[in-house]
């Protein structure tokens, strides 16, 4: 102990050349007496403060002393050395005193901390107290850094209730316990009234938080405050900081419950509702809302996709992502279809106007299954599933085909390209200016091709456009494969459906196609997609230098929906499609020598998600020789006639070989033990038979996307006066393929990118026409830390998020003078 002492004194002695050590109990006199400082003099204070003030301050005044008083420390009024005292430092050797000794000369801090000993007992919050304390320290300065210790966070009011609130939310307590065991409870609560407006006869975290909580609520619904406006800003900051996630989550459902707010949700206007995001519950109302809104047609589509839009940027949208775009999908569908006219005139009209809009209803419909589907099939969207279910069997699909099989029973003939003239027509001209690869894709229906088409000519620097063409009847995967291989003459084997003979050679299988393709053009090359995709991207250019033809044969879509067990995952198989078909263009297209695509199919589809009705199968038992009988078609021979059914001869088909086919008019299936019924081919209608073909091609080095540009109006008002600021956010084009969406933050800063203000995440994705349409109005509501920034010049910043970081970046600034006259609760 002893030696402790004298270690403390010689380093107090470094920094300080007079110590005051005071003695109350003459525990220390003996150890006094006996102790030996290098260059230190002692004295006893004994009725001799004159002559040792004389002494210390005149005649050596550059010497250092060590004044010891064996009694307690008088009054001030009675403490002649007091002026000295207060210049140089106390020392105590008790164990409080010398831990108290290591704060030197600062009375202030001495006498804060001699009441929280708790607090001192840890080396730790002692040093990191050291650390951080400054000699221009109030109390309140004090104060606060000793919460921020405890607290394991930033001096700052907002950073210390943050830790406690997400310490809280996950059902711990030591943070705040070390608080109340230093005796700085009241202090919290004291900075938490004068930052917040938070007052309680008992306050403790718990309280606090749900306060925050009936303060946003009701600062929402009822237009009424119950604390200041920066607590709306120090909750915003807290439920969107990722950081907090977890917890803010936790918290959320407890007051939830607490608070009934499963209850009251549903008394609240929809327009008060859309702009809060605290409750999951407030997410759950507006999906209904607009669920029964769009079921009984009393909301537009610019409406909705405005509440959408603001929903984006919410709390819990990521929850709900795929029930608000089953909605819009939804309401897309419903619209188009209520518009659609299928007044046709010829098999060609018919054909034209499903290439340019009658697609788009197959599309949608696939679109609102997927995204359906990935809600685990909610049951809030069962109405709005059931309905379009059933426009879409019975309006759409059913009825489109009906008309086209008026059509067809009598024409069969048209302009556009047929797929047995596809290699001679598409890919023989093509080679002969460049090299080229053609992707298969099996049951890559039209539609599918478009939304390829859009992915791929959104991707940088490339191009693309698409045609139609006329997949062979019946439209089944052997058949198509064939007939886009380069032939004279195609010939279905008699003995097998899997096999079609093209020029009397076999077409089954990857090595004859091979065989087939360099019969025509020597160096010349077949493969599956995931051989392709193994290969490094050196093995990839050298095939490309090898090679002037590569044909790639891809089957993910016919894979799951032509089995039983895999048939309803259909949708999610074309959107694999599409993802792995947009890779496989970039991997090979990306610095490679052949720049130019053509992607097909091999023949198209019907799907519908829900069970097919019995009306769509026929009841008939065909009764022939040499039978292989599919869902949508047979072959044989000695086939009857039906009136549900087209009847050919394979001469008639281009596909000679002595056969019969029969192919189900309209959607009509044909029962098959075992087989799927939600997803067919091999029949002639419309999604059947059309099928794409989509070019692509990267013509040169420059870069043709971007992102939107994003600016504010109304710049000249550039003084803040109260604690919100109002701005409106223009996104100044329209977003297309080229031109991609901005996700930015948005908030108020000082010059030292200190955040004074809540913060926005903000996107902008429309793709309005109107520029009106393209703006948001935003509400910044300013922080306590703003009041540090009064009468200078602070930021309105937009920040852009870098790549594969959390890191953000200034995308502009706009000064603004912060000039507030009264900041106490703005």
């Amino acid at each position: 102990m002893n030696e402790k002492i004298k270690k403390h004194l010689e380093d107090r002695f470094k920094e300080t050349r007079i110590i005051f050590w005071y003695d109350g109990k003459q525990e220390f006199t003996d150890f006094f007496n006996q102790l030996e400082i290098s260059q230190v003099s002692k004295i006893e204070i004994n009725n001799n403060e004159f002559q040792v003030k004389y002494r210390i301050l005149k005649e050596k005044a550059k010497d250092k002393f060590l004044l010891y008083f064996p009694y307690e420390q008088k009054a001030d009024k009675d403490n002649w050395l007091l002026d000295v005292q207060l210049a140089e430092g106390l020392f105590s050797a008790d164990k409080l005193g010398l831990m108290l000794s290591e704060f030197h000369n600062n009375q202030l801090m001495q006498g804060i901390l001699k009441s929280r000993e708790y607090f001192l007992n840890s080396d730790k919050r002692r040093q990191a107290l050291k650390n951080i304390v400054d000699p221009a320290d109030g109390v309140a300065d004090i104060h606060l850094k000793m919460l921020a210790i405890c607290a394991n966070t930033n001096a700052d009011i907002a950073s210390i209730l943050t830790e406690l609130i997400k310490e809280y939310g996950y059902d711990k307590y030591s943070k705040y316990n070390l608080i109340v065991k230093s005796s700085l409870e009241s202090e919290l609560w004291d900075f938490a009234r004068r930052s917040y407006g938070y007052e309680s006869k008992k306050p403790s975290i718990k309280d606090f938080i749900a306060e925050l909580f009936d303060n946003m609520w009701t600062n929402s619904t009822e237009d009424r405050d119950s604390l200041f406006i920066t607590a709306i800003a120090f909750f915003n900051n807290f439920k969107d900081n990722r950081k907090n996630r977890q917890a803010f989550i936790k918290l959320s459902q407890d007051f939830a419950k607490q608070y009934s707010i499963s209850e009251k949700v549903h008394k609240i206007d929809i327009n008060k509702l859309e702009k809060l995001d605290i409750y999951q519950d407030i997410d759950k109302a507006i999906i209904g809302y607009l669920i029964d809104a769009i079921l009984h047609e009393s909301i537009n589509q610019k409406d909705l996709g405005n509440i959408i839009s603001k929903r984006q940027s919410s709390f819990w949208y990521s929850d709900f992502e795929n029930v608000y775009k089953t909605i819009q999908i939804g309401a897309v569908f419903l619209e188009k279809l209520g518009l659609l006219d299928l007044q046709v005139d010829s098999m060609a009209d018919m054909m034209t106007k499903y290439m340019t809009t009658y697609y788009q209803i197959d599309q949608d419909y696939r679109q609102f299954s997927y995204h359906f589907k990935k809600t685990n099939s909610n049951s809030s969207l069962l109405a709005l599933f059931e309905k379009i279910e059933r426009l879409y069997s019975n309006n759409f699909l059913l009825d489109l085909n009906n008309k086209w099989q008026e059509y067809f029973d009598i024409e069969q003939k048209t302009e556009y390209i047929r797929q047995s003239d596809f290699y001679k027509l598409a890919v023989e001209s093509k080679l002969k200016t460049s090299k080229l690869v053609v992707i298969i894709s099996d049951a890559m229906r039209y539609e599918v091709g478009q939304e390829l088409l859009t992915r791929i000519t959104s991707e940088n620097r490339y191009i693309g456009n698409i045609q139609m063409m006329l997949a062979s009847l019946p439209s089944y995967t052997q058949l198509g494969m064939a007939s886009l291989l380069p032939h004279e003459q195609l010939c279905l084997d008699s003995k097998s459906l899997s096999n079609v003979e093209v020029d009397g050679r076999s077409s089954l299988g990857l090595d004859n196609r091979n065989k087939i393709l360099q019969s025509q053009v020597e160096n010349s090359i077949a493969f599956n997609y995931e051989d392709i995709m193994s290969k490094s991207g050196d093995e990839i250019k050298q095939l490309c230098v090898d090679h002037k033809l590569i044909y790639i044969y891809h089957n993910v879509i016919d894979a799951t929906g032509d089995k039983l067990v895999s048939e309803a995952q259909l949708p999610q198989a074309v959107e694999k499609t599409l993802e792995q078909l947009t890779g496989l263009v970039k991997k090979i297209g990306g610095g490679n020598r052949i720049t130019n695509f053509m992607i097909t199919a091999d023949h198209g589809f019907l799907y519908q998600d829900s069970k097919v009705d019995e009306s769509d199968f026929l009841d008939i038992d065909i009764k022939g020789q040499d039978i292989n009988k599919n869902r949508r078609f047979v072959i044989g021979k000695k086939l009857p006639e039906s009136p549900n059914m087209m009847k050919f001869t394979s001469e008639q088909l281009n596909i000679g070989s002595g056969l019969q086919i029969l192919v189900a008019k309209s959607i009509n299936k044909l029962r098959v033990q075992g087989s799927g019924s939600r997803y067919v081919h091999g029949g002639a209608s419309l999604q059947e038979l059309i099928i794409p073909i989509v070019r692509i091609s990267k013509p040169g080095r420059k870069d043709d996307v971007s992102q939107v540009e994003v600016d504010l109006l109304q710049k000249s008002n550039n003084s803040i006066t109260t604690g919100q600021v109002s701005v409106t956010i223009y996104q100044s084009q329209a977003v297309t393929e080229k031109i991609k969406a901005r996700f930015l933050t948005l908030g108020l800063y000082s010059d030292q990118d200190e955040l004074i203000s809540d913060v926005h995440e903000l996107t902008f994705n429309s793709n309005a026409q109107l520029s009106r349409e393209r703006e948001t109005k935003v509400k910044l509501i300013l922080n306590d830390k703003a009041n540090d920034y009064n009468n200078q010049t602070v930021y309105l910043k937009l920040k852009n998020k870098m790549s594969d970081t959390n890191k953000y970046v200034d995308y502009k600034s706009y000064p603004y003078l912060l000039k507030i006259s009264i900041f106490a609760d703005f």
